[in-house]
């Protein structure tokens, strides 16, 4: 579990917040349900921002977040369908990741 922290808190660093009012839109990027979404979002009592939760959540495989790989190709592949291509750039090159093409 130690390793899945320190993953989470790279991701969540190396977003940078940039994608934090899109964080439904990652996550569908992710394969994570909407049902899943809608508890993180419907959460009063926990106070954590939902995209720190929803990558928290993904990285430890948690029931409804999808089926993809848990990697920094995974990642730089949905910034980028986000449309944060110079994002996408930036952390492919990084973390020596290939840039989809599209």
């Amino acid at each position: 579990m130690i390793l899945y922290h320190s993953l989470i808190a790279d991701v969540i660093i190396a977003l940078d917040h940039q994608l934090d009012t899109q964080w439904r839109e990652f996550g569908t990027f992710l394969h994570v349900t909407p049902a899943f979404m809608d508890r993180i979002s419907n959460d009063k009592s926990n106070v954590t921002p939902c995209m720190l939760q929803l990558v928290e959540k993904w990285f430890v495989h948690e029931d409804g977040t999808g089926d993809l790989p848990r990697t920094w190709q995974t990642v730089v592949q949905v910034v980028k369908h986000t449309g944060k291509g110079r994002l996408a750039e930036q952390l492919a090159e990084q973390y020596r990741v290939q840039l989809p093409v599209q």
